[in-house]
């Protein structure tokens, strides 16, 4: 997966332009909340959203630039369109439905209701990568004129993100830092593990992406 030069690249390009802006979505707010408190109130989640739709549209467009070099592809301008829709509109999208599936499971839960909360956790953010990987893959892959094929190589590319996610979510799991177990907050247990699952998954969707990309 991380055998070639392309696929190096490729997954520190994704770590660097796709999770960097998808981060900086937070400290942005911070400084908004902190600058501007009253209108940052009055705005609410949409101001939220809408500077992680701005911040990420800016990351997949320096993302698909940048892959269409490594690529050796000499349509930059169109990989970065492809990336900045792609990713700008699937990562708000998909963590505004996380965020509603997970106040969903915390009202179910203060009326009675039970959950296994690792797998709903498994399911949820399963979900987001496979939305937001396979959006994103499909507008690099549709920018550099692959026609049917960008359906396949965005299957490729969310496929090995959900499966490296799910993988490093089970290694966890087995050594006994499970999501929603007893006492698991003190050790912020949830945000560990989603934050190097996430990580490793998008490290390899990136490689397997780039490398695909660059036989094409």
């Amino acid at each position: 997966m991380f055998g070639t030069p392309v696929s190096r690249r490729s997954a520190g390009l994704s770590l660097l332009y796709l999770v960097g802006s998808l981060g900086m979505t937070f400290p942005v707010m911070l400084l908004l909340s902190t600058v501007a408190p009253d209108f940052t109130e009055r705005m609410g989640r949409s101001l939220f959203f809408g500077t992680m739709a701005l911040l990420c549209g800016a990351g997949g467009l320096l993302w698909g630039a940048h892959l269409a070099r490594v690529a050796r592809s000499g349509h930059a301008r169109g990989w970065a369109a492809g990336g900045a829709l792609g990713y700008g509109l699937s990562a708000p999208l998909a963590t505004f439905g996380a965020s509603e599936a997970e106040t969903y499971l915390l009202n179910s839960a203060q009326q009675g209701a039970h959950y296994p909360m690792h797998l709903a956790f498994a399911l949820i953010f399963a979900t987001v990568l496979l939305l937001v990987v396979g959006l994103t893959t499909l507008g690099v892959g549709v920018a550099s004129g692959r026609g049917w094929r960008a359906l396949s190589l965005a299957g490729v590319g969310a496929a090995t993100a959900v499966a490296c996610f799910l993988a490093v979510d089970l290694v966890f799991d087995l050594a006994g830092w499970r999501v929603g177990a007893p006492r698991a907050e003190e050790r912020s247990t949830m945000l560990v593990v989603l934050a190097t699952s996430l990580l490793a998954a998008t490290a390899a969707a990136g490689a397997v992406v780039g490398r695909k990309l660059e036989r094409a």
